[in-house]
């Protein structure tokens, strides 16, 4: 497997592979399993076997009834930050998701020692949010889903949108179509003596929107929830939540 091009490959692909082997060497079965981030080979004659390999597991591969996971993220803007996540759709067997890494900090995205020092102080006062939830696969190491946002926006976002959306996928196990926007447009409030000007160009407000999903009689395609609700929660929503366009951290 190692020898496959790419850094990560999808079930399909593996399968195809291994068929072939487990044929040619009459072996009992012959199948990956994925392993966290990489996939492993795991091979049964007598007794049963494992080998890890050097492939990552290819997001969004695990399938439930026939479908799978697939999120896809747009470009960073200029100042490195996320700007749009899109799941279509997220739902079981979806990929797991990491909290924010340690490593990433806002200096980073800075160029000039003095820049550096000064939004230091502040970059505490900010939370970075996930586009897409790490409960339900968003990466905490992939600046194409974080985005620095006001400890009020986290948690109203969390309120407004993401607890209902986790609640369909982790508790009730539906597919749901679900997108979040950075938005970076629209003038910043004056900042007051305290602010750093970069804080200025964080996004304004997070757009979200979502609409639960269902196989359709025949099953090979997800059409949208014709229920408006599913255990009280409802099917689908849209809206927007203010960052610094409601003023800066204290």
């Amino acid at each position: 497997m190692n020898r496959l091009s790419g850094s990560r490959i999808g079930i399909a692909v593996i399968n195809h592979v291994l068929g072939a082997i487990r044929l040619r060497h009459n072996l009992l079965s012959l199948q990956a399993e994925a392993r966290g981030e990489r996939w492993a080979v795991v091979g049964e004659v007598n007794p049963r076997g494992e080998e890890m390999t050097e492939k990552r597991v290819e997001h969004g591969t695990r399938q439930k009834d026939g479908f799978a996971t697939k999120v896809t993220y747009g470009p960073v803007n200029d100042l490195g930050f996320g700007t749009k996540m899109t799941a279509n759709p997220v739902g079981p067997g979806h990929p797991g998701g990491t909290t924010v890494s340690e490593k990433l900090r806002l200096e980073l995205r800075l160029g000039s020692a003095d820049e550096i020092e000064a939004i230091g102080r502040r970059q505490g006062r900010y939370r970075l949010g996930h586009l897409l939830n790490h409960h339900i696969g968003g990466p905490g190491n992939d600046w194409r889903n974080l985005t620095p946002i006001t400890p009020s926006a986290n948690t109203n976002h969390l309120a407004a949108v993401e607890r209902d959306v986790k609640k369909l996928v982790l508790d009730h196990e539906c597919w749901v179509w679900y997108e979040v926007q950075a938005d970076y447009s629209g003038p910043a409030p004056t900042p007051p003596k305290r602010v750093h000007p970069f804080e200025t160009k964080f996004a304004r407000r997070l757009n979200w929107s979502y609409k639960a999903k269902k196989p359709n009689d025949k099953g090979d395609r997800l059409v949208d929830e014709d229920k408006a609700t599913i255990h009280s929660i409802p099917t689908s929503g849209k809206g927007s939540v203010p960052s610094i366009s409601d003023g800066y951290p204290d």
